[in-house]
């Protein structure tokens, strides 16, 4: 019995929920496809699809079956690609997704190298409001801020991004003051990022901690978006020294709390396995090597 071929019969069926939709799909005789799956169903002894006139769905067994197969097809194709990659340079379409703030600021800045250095590589890059994940369906990568906890992804960390502060208007500090210390920071409108609950400070000088949950009225799901926020005038945000010091010196912004910065912010290349396709190990590495400063 092929059983490596049978395996990729059975996935086909169960995703099309149809004989003859796989059959389609292979481009082989229908009677072929139910002859295979009858023979991987006598030689596991079990049943792994309901069959009935209308439709075709998997039993327990075969849901079961269906993700030992994937995982088993899925490192075979792998294993394939790094045998091409040995005699060729990475290829092939690159499914990336991230949030607005690392897309926009860091990775389609270095979208023209990185397509200079792999011609051979096409990118599809999507940006997420929500939590970047590489589960969505033909996701490679997906950047996200950490800790990564869910234990089914491997996450390695691609940059630190230290340099952070907390920054306002003129005009706000003008109006509402400016607090002299973290724990004074809830008397004061925060921009705050959607998925960020808390402020992790450091004390510059000792290395005190503080950890506080910014109070305001206005969170945004866009550090760009929030950044506009503050130089209007609604609050105190977070930005990265190098960004805001030109607007410091134009007198756009004022460092709240100057003795304090953020704990360092990390990111991550996340994907679901170890084993990864050479385009995508290409971007993993290309990314580390042109860390933001």
């Amino acid at each position: 019995m092929d059983i490596f071929r049978n395996m990729q019969i059975f996935v086909e069926v169960a995703r099309e929920k149809s004989f003859r939709g796989a059959a389609d799909k292979l481009e082989m005789p229908n009677s072929t496809v139910s002859r295979r799956i009858a023979e991987l169903e006598r030689d596991v002894g079990l049943r792994l699809f309901d069959r009935s006139t209308r439709y075709v769905s998997l039993t327990d067994a075969g849901k079961l079956h269906l993700d030992n197969c994937e995982k088993i097809l899925d490192n075979a194709r792998l294993a394939h690609e790094e045998l091409a990659d040995l005699r060729s340079a990475p290829y092939g379409k690159l499914s990336v997704v991230a949030n607005m703030a690392p897309a926009t600021q860091w990775i389609v800045p270095l979208l023209p190298a990185f397509s200079r250095r792999y011609p051979e590589i096409s990118i599809d890059l999507d940006i997420a409001s929500d939590y970047p994940s590489p589960l969505k369906n033909g996701v490679d990568v997906a950047i996200v801020m950490g800790p990564v906890v869910q234990q089914d992804l491997v996450a390695r960390q691609i940059v630190e991004l230290g340099g952070l502060g907390l920054y306002a208007s003129p005009s706000y500090i003008e109006e509402h003051g400016s607090p002299d210390c973290p724990a004074e920071m809830g008397k004061y409108q925060a921009l705050t990022h959607l998925n960020i609950q808390q402020w992790h400070l450091v004390n510059n000088g000792n290395g005190k901690m503080a950890i506080i949950s910014p109070n305001g009225r206005i969170r945004v799901a866009n550090f760009s978006a929030l950044q506009e926020l503050c130089l209007a005038g609604m609050g105190i945000c977070v930005w990265h020294e190098f960004r805001a010091q030109k607007l410091v010196k134009a007198r756009q912004l004022l460092r709240v709390l100057p003795q304090w910065s953020l704990q360092p912010w990390s990111f991550y290349a996340v994907t679901t396995s170890r084993h990864i396709p050479a385009r995508v190990r290409a971007f993993i590495d290309f990314l580390i090597q042109n860390q933001p400063r």
